[in-house]
């Protein structure tokens, strides 16, 4: 039916944009992310829905999807607030990130040469000339390190799980950085 209509080339299919709820779910994750919206912050749906240009409707069902991914807390009668992680639930995820980045550097050792040695060894100097107060770049820098040590793991599936950490770590960078920043490094 292609070769009638005078289309030799198969067309390449046109994208969807993200539905409005998932665009949403992503911008306000990204603002809790980094910071802009702050543990234990009341999140006030017609003031998101002001701030972001869109109906309630996408902010209500972002939210309900923010707290199934546990970055937000909805309280009945009183809202959806900024999820505030107990120290424990900071622990728990360290504890388990250590884990994993224990085997990825175990498998990255088997794969380490010189130049992906001095690579990262480059990636702990830029941290230690950066100020303790500049926490996004110090974030930044301990992403770039990690993640060129799942690079040289050489394993996909524990790469891809080091992966969906990355943002619940930036969340709890600045707190544990400001703490424990310099031993850390």
């Amino acid at each position: 039916m292609v070769a009638e209509s005078g289309l030799s080339a198969p067309l390449a299919r046109l994208r969807q944009p993200p539905p409005l709820r998932r665009q949403v779910y992503e911008r306000l994750e990204a603002m809790i992310v980094d910071g802009v919206l702050a543990p234990g912050q009341h999140l006030v749906e017609q003031e998101l829905a002001e701030r972001l240009g869109v109906s309630r409707n996408p902010i209500r069902e972002a939210l309900q999807a923010l707290e199934r991914s546990g970055w937000v807390d909805l309280r009945p009668r009183h809202g959806a607030f900024v999820h505030t992680p107990s120290a424990q639930e900071a622990n728990d995820f360290f504890h388990v990130r250590t884990v994993l980045e224990a085997e990825a550097a175990r498998l990255a050792a088997r794969h380490a040469d010189d130049a992906s040695l001095a690579e990262l060894a480059e990636l702990v100097d830029d941290a230690a000339r950066t100020p303790e107060t500049d926490a996004r770049s110090l974030a930044d820098l301990n992403t770039r390190f990690h993640r060129g040590i799942a690079a040289l793991a050489d394993n996909h599936v524990l790469a891809e799980m080091l992966s969906a950490f990355e943002k619940r770590l930036r969340w709890y960078f600045k707190p544990v950085a400001m703490v424990s920043g310099d031993r850390s490094w």
